[in-house]
């Protein structure tokens, strides 16, 4: 392109390029090409690749090709921005000379191109935190992938003041729910941004008897000062609850022609894989039953392939399906055409037969998560022969052991270092008492 000439505004402290670029035609749209910017003819100062992965694209499932890869755009999604900082290079009341270029185009390229100059003044504030954006909970087409949740809320700070920001307080809650605190530390220089996750202590924070439900955060101490500048402190957040189930738990899913491209993981709320399936199978059907224990759990279900399990311009591979059962109701029927992956999260009362009993009284298991040892401290007659199950979250006998009992309180030693992490229910039989209880693995 030929080059322009730009006047820099003298009273302006700061100058960005902000680019939008997207790629048309055969091979504009579906091959990814370096662009440049060069500043008063020098060396290229910036350069970045014009591209964007369409398999997790927020408006999904959809008719077309919408899962292929683009030349800076996704149909339904927004297109990527580039900025450009000129202050190493320029002074203000200059004239700036911007030569936009990109590598040699062959056949039907064709190409959207917006450069804006952008003129800042003087930092506003020296003090002072903003809350930009509420990625979770949310309802935003955007986010539409991570939504709804019961895990852990996920929002964007940004530094607006000139003192770097190292510290500051977000508060958070729910319509009708108790507030929580959390501390940030950091390092934001000026304009900086970050996303921060907000820890929850139990799923009660999600708990609201409002039919419209809204999240709320605020960012108040930057540095432990006042904040200089109030009005962009807060935000608020519409969502949907997560789904809520009581029992046991069933999955049932198909694959395609193409099962290598799948993999299958459930974490708990402290991030850890209860189950997980990661060598599937061509075109076989899985039934898995799941006790769990009571808490906020988060399906994620990826396809490397980023065609999903089923879409309508590859049928080589096939069509599976995915549903998440309780009971023998159907409670969830994933859409097939989801690109690259989708994630659930849902709330869990507990398994029957999980829920603390009388006999768990005279049982205890420490400690709770166990790494390597594992102790059972119980109540029983001399000579008596336990028990001891244990079962993954499939239902599973992964471990089991025998003792023998000497009499009244003792204590037995298990080793549990063939475990793995994540969640497992332990059976203890004694005589005709069966005790069960939970136990977390954490190596």
């Amino acid at each position: 392109m030929e080059d322009r000439t730009l006047s820099l505004d003298p009273s302006a402290s700061s100058f960005t390029i902000r680019s939008t670029i997207t790629g048309h035609g055969q091979e504009g749209e579906f091959i990814p090409r370096n662009h440049h910017l060069n500043i008063n003819g020098g060396t290229t100062e910036f350069s970045w690749q014009i591209w964007k992965a369409c398999g997790d694209n927020p408006i999904f499932p959809q008719g077309g090709t919408w899962v292929y890869d683009r030349a800076g755009w996704c149909p339904g999604a927004p297109t990527d921005v580039h900025y450009a900082n000129l202050d190493p290079f320029v002074t203000p009341g200059d004239q700036v000379s911007v030569d936009y270029y990109l590598d040699n185009a062959t056949g039907d390229s064709r190409y959207i191109v917006n450069h804006f100059l952008v003129s800042y003044g003087a930092a506003n504030f020296s003090n002072d935190a903003k809350l930009v954006e509420i990625i979770r909970p949310s309802l935003r087409d955007e986010y539409r992938r991570l939504n709804s949740i019961c895990m852990l809320p996920e929002i964007v700070i940004q530094n607006t003041g000139s003192d770097t920001l190292y510290e500051a307080d977000i508060t958070y809650s729910v319509t009708g729910g108790t507030t929580a605190t959390f501390h940030w530390m950091g390092t934001l220089a000026f304009m900086e941004s970050e996303k921060v996750i907000l820890p929850v202590n139990d799923h009660s924070f999600w708990t609201t008897s409002s039919s419209n439900p809204a999240f709320t955060a605020t960012i108040s101490n930057p540095n432990g000062a006042a904040d200089q500048y109030a009005q962009n402190n807060s935000l608020t957040a519409a969502y949907v609850p997560a789904d809520e189930y009581q029992g046991d738990l069933n999955l049932r899913f198909k694959t395609n022609n193409n099962p290598n491209e799948n993999k299958l993981y459930l974490y708990n709320s402290t991030g850890s894989v209860v189950y997980q399936r990661t060598n599937l199978t061509a075109n076989t059907t899985y039934t898995d039953h799941l006790q769990l224990a009571p808490g906020c759990y988060r399906l994620l279900f990826t396809d490397s392939g980023n065609d999903g399990l089923s879409f309508w311009a590859n049928s080589s591979q096939g069509s599976g399906y995915f549903q998440f059962k309780e009971g023998n109701g159907v409670k969830q029927n994933f859409k097939t055409d989801f690109g690259s992956m989708f994630v659930y999260d849902f709330y869990t009362t507990g398994s029957v037969g999980l829920e603390e009993n009388e006999e768990a009284r005279y049982v205890l298991l420490y400690p709770n998560p166990a790494n390597n040892k594992l102790h059972l401290q119980m109540n029983g007659e001399a000579g008596s022969q336990v028990q001891v199950d244990i079962y993954n979250p499939l239902g599973q006998l992964v471990q089991s052991t025998q003792l023998t009992h000497s009499g009244q309180m003792q204590t037995h030693e298990l080793s549990t270092d063939q475990l793995q992490n994540g969640w497992y229910q332990v059976r203890i039989t004694n005589g005709a008492k069966t005790t069960t209880q939970s136990l977390v693995i954490q190596h």
